[in-house]
C-alpha cells in the first residue's frame, strides 16, 4: 500500500460524525479501493480495449501484493469470490480425522458455519460452538 499523507480513518470515505462498528457483514472501503472500483467499471466500458492477457494481470499483481505483505510466495495466494466460497474451499481440504472436533465461534456467520457442519457430518466429525467469552477466557489463560 503507497503512503497517501493520510490518517487510518481519512483513508476510509466516512463522515466525521459516523462511527461504524459492522464491519463483519458490510464494512466501509478503503478511498483507493473505491478508486480502483470505478476505475475497473470505467475500463469495462469499453472492452474493445480489453485483451486477453488483461484478465488475470490484476489478480496475478494482486495476489503478488498480497503475498508480499504476508510473507508468503504469490502462488500459495488463493483469490476466491467470496469469504464463503473460500471457507468452503478450506473445510473440503483441511486433513481430518473420524473423531476430529471441529471448533466454532456461537452465533458465526451462517455460512461460515454451514461450511463445516457439512464436513463434520460426512466426516463423522463432532462440531462445537463456543460462546465468544468462553473462546476469549480460553486464549487467554494459554498466555
Amino acid at each position: 500500500m503507497q503512503a497517501t499523507g493520510r490518517t487510518p480513518r481519512e483513508s476510509f470515505a466516512i463522515d466525521d460524525a459516523v462511527t461504524y462498528l459492522n464491519s463483519a457483514s458490510l464494512g466501509p472501503r478503503l478511498r483507493a479501493v473505491d478508486a480502483a472500483g470505478h476505475a475497473a467499471v470505467a475500463r469495462m466500458a469499453e472492452p474493445w480495449h480489453i485483451r486477453s492477457a488483461d484478465w488475470f494481470a490484476d489478480a496475478r499483481a494482486l495476489r503478488a501484493l498480497f503475498a508480499s505483505l504476508i510473507g508468503a510466495p504469490a502462488d500459495c495466494v488463493a483469490l476466491v469470490p467470496s469469504v464463503s466460497y473460500g471457507i468452503a474451499v478450506a473445510a473440503r481440504n483441511v486433513p481430518v480425522a473420524a473423531g476430529d472436533n471441529i471448533v466454532v465461534i456461537d452465533q458465526e456467520y451462517p455460512s461460515n458455519y454451514y461450511s463445516w457442519q457439512r464436513l463434520a457430518r460426512e466426516r463423522a466429525l463432532s462440531l462445537s460452538a463456543m460462546i465468544r467469552l468462553v473462546l476469549t477466557e480460553y486464549v487467554r489463560s494459554k498466555k
